[in-house]
């Protein structure tokens, strides 16, 4: 017997491959340039959204959660003063990368992805002291 949560995943995946057919990546590309333009406009809540269809409508593209992660945690962060602020978005783009590990396991280009994250964010950013001890805390959780 297959786990429930297993079988909404694989019809997340599957259901739009098998209803949009070829048009999915068209689709895809227009969500792509909407999403750029949600991210000149600032509006997050809707680049965040079309971030997930874009996921699920190429969820074995690796490419998508490389960019969407790099842009979450390096421009997107950029965009706020408050460092709590910053810290926000640079777990969101680990956690869009570790979502396309579940897609893609052990894939090597999203393990060295998740490493530049670390080693810039934690080791190198101008808020690697804040970082660093906020992740201390969250991983004390």
């Amino acid at each position: 017997m297959r786990d429930p949560e297993t079988s909404l995943r694989s019809l997340a995946v599957q259901f739009p491959r098998l209803t949009l057919g070829g048009f999915r990546g068209l689709l895809a590309t227009v969500l792509w340039l909407q999403a750029e333009s949600d991210k000149n406009d600032r509006k997050w809540v809707e680049l965040e959204t079309k971030y997930d269809i874009i996921g699920a409508l190429q969820p074995y593209f690796v490419t998508v959660y490389i960019f969407h992660s790099w842009n979450q945690a390096y421009n997107l962060s950029a965009q706020w003063h408050s460092v709590d602020s910053k810290y926000k978005w640079v777990l969101d783009g680990l956690a869009y990368l570790y979502k396309g590990e579940e897609y893609n396991p052990q894939n090597p280009d999203l393990l060295l992805e998740e490493g530049h994250l670390y080693f810039l964010k934690l080791g190198g950013a101008f808020e690697r002291i804040f970082f660093r001890a906020h992740w201390r805390a969250d991983l004390a959780r």
